[in-house]
């Protein structure tokens, strides 16, 4: 058993809160990434921000030493950077995930720590709960409605808006399930919540 744990500090927590309140447009999360650092720079000299892929962030805005996100779909609708879409079946798949706790049963990986074990990965849950709790209040109770990310084996919901900022622990897709990962989740609000 093995975990790998990532610094969440209050800064880059903050950030990850305040996607919540832009809207779902590539311009607003475009200029968000530009305004964060976390975008890179095309040859032609435009802003490129890897949508459905795992991206580097850090310090460098290239994610040395640093932390990644997962992105979904790119927010919006159609070639109009300004729109905000609204139909349910375009924000179904647009999520920021920061995810900063690994934990697996296998060999431990190099870079891991074999000695934390899951109680090490559950405590970092843990503490994420209640920043987030200090920061926005109590989730929303469990329930019909509430949105639960696909791979979640658990998760605590708090609406923000027209998004929803979701702690969740759950089978890691980019390790095809061969580890679980806690995150950070923000999304856009669907018609069912």
């Amino acid at each position: 058993m093995a975990v790998q744990l990532r610094d969440v500090d209050d800064d880059l927590l903050d950030r990850i809160i305040e996607l919540a309140d832009l809207p779902w447009s590539y311009r607003a999360f475009g200029d968000a990434f530009v305004r964060n650092g976390w975008h890179h720079v095309g040859d032609d000299g435009a802003t490129v921000i890897g949508w459905l892929d795992a991206w580097p962030i850090g310090e460098d805005g290239r994610g040395s030493g640093g932390h990644w996100l997962e992105l979904g779909e790119y927010p919006g609708c159609g070639d109009d950077p300004e729109a905000v879409c609204a139909h349910p079946e375009c924000r179904t798949d647009c999520s920021i995930v920061l995810p900063f706790a690994y934990f697996t049963e296998g060999e431990t990986p190099e870079g891991w720590n074999g000695d934390a074990g899951l109680d090490g990965y559950d405590a970092a849950y843990d503490r994420m709960a209640a920043l987030l709790r200090a920061r926005l209040g109590e989730p929303e109770p469990p329930g019909p409605g509430v949105h639960v990310p696909e791979f979640a084996s658990r998760a605590l919901v708090w609406p923000r808006g027209e998004s929803r900022v979701v702690l969740l622990d759950g089978d890691d897709a980019f390790s095809y399930g061969s580890c679980r990962r806690a995150g950070i989740e923000v999304r856009p609000g669907t018609s069912d919540r």
